[in-house]
């Protein structure tokens, strides 16, 4: 099949790049330049200043897997049943080969390529938001007793050659909202393909451009409820080859046995941005947890900064002010 796709290049490649066309305009950094908040424990804070690095883990791993599975599942059923795409086809051996490239993308994604796939979650932060959410803290800050590491995506310059990382934004949509959207993307595809001759050597490019619109939808939705995260994800897709990236694939032995991960250095990182930019220049400020309001705790967290070679960001932590406590 994807010999196929070598020896022909098919125009749909190009006609289906329209299904892309209702991704708002700021869903990814490139466009919008916001502040992230990573909020976690001390002790993950304290590990990422040390290592210059961040951990990035399979969405199954989240607490939004049953998203996941669903959108692509869910898209699955809507492309093999829609009416619309078959009466576009309008030749039953067309539609066939349809549904088995699309199968067969969605079987290759799910054994080779969605084991290696990783997301690292950030929330969106305003300038005037100094304590943090706290929503956030409750949720991923240890009920308050943990801190925040909030970047500046202005000050990262991509990449001019193609890459399997990205920063994009999360949209939220109830269960109903989704199955409406699969259903107008469906139209959607199946009008292209009624608008123009389709030969029997453009069906994988079909197939293909819409396997690939539906992950991902899958990669970067959740569910409504959790819309007060505005959430942002450092996603990793392995379908673009880059060898830079292969020495950071890793693991994590941890309480629920050994997963994968991909720990996505700064220092390298760097070298694959265009630009200098390393892991200072692109931190905003600190914040520590309500819980964890005290001088002292604001002492030693500008202590572990001089530690680890960060001591110009010292002026840049701040303690929440939110007049909260946890129960622990």
């Amino acid at each position: 099949m994807m010999q196929e796709r070598e020896e022909y290049n098919s125009p749909f490649y190009e006609l289906m790049d329209s299904i892309y066309s209702d991704i708002p305009l700021d869903q990814e950094f490139y466009q919008s330049k916001p502040l992230l908040a990573h909020y976690s424990s001390l002790a993950n804070i304290e590990s990422i200043l040390n290592s210059r690095e961040v951990w990035l883990a399979n969405p199954t791993l989240m607490n939004d897997r049953e998203e996941l599975e669903y959108g692509l599942d869910k898209a699955m059923d809507v492309m093999i049943e829609s009416k619309d795409i078959a009466a576009a086809f309008n030749n039953a051996e067309f539609h066939r080969k349809f549904i088995s490239y699309l199968e067969f993308k969605y079987k290759y994604f799910r054994d080779e390529h969605f084991p290696d796939t990783y997301i690292f979650c950030l929330s969106q932060i305003g300038e005037d938001e100094v304590d943090g959410r706290l929503s956030m803290w409750r949720a991923y800050g240890f009920d308050g007793n943990g801190a925040a590491i909030v970047f500046d995506t202005s000050k990262i310059s991509p990449s001019p050659d193609a890459t399997p990382l990205r920063i994009v934004k999360v949209e939220y949509k109830s269960n109903i909202e989704r199955d409406k959207w699969l259903t107008a993307k469906a139209l959607e595809i199946a009008k292209i393909i009624q608008s123009n001759p389709v030969d029997a050597r453009d069906i994988f490019a079909i197939a293909y451009q819409s396997f690939e619109r539906l992950k991902l939808a899958a990669l970067v939705t959740k569910h409504i409820g959790f819309a007060e995260e505005q959430e942002w994800r450092v996603m990793f897709t392995p379908d673009i080859k880059d060898e830079r990236f292969d020495e950071m694939k890793s693991y994590y032995n941890g309480p629920n046995g050994i997963e994968p991960r991909l720990k996505l250095n700064f220092d390298k990182l760097e070298k694959m941005s265009d630009g200098d930019t390393k892991f200072g220049d692109i931190v905003c400020n600190f914040i520590l947890g309500p819980t964890r309001s005290s001088n002292l705790n604001l002492i030693s967290f500008r202590r572990m900064l001089e530690r680890y070679g960060l001591g110009h960001l010292k002026d840049k932590v701040a303690v929440s002010t939110i007049p909260y406590r946890s129960k622990a």
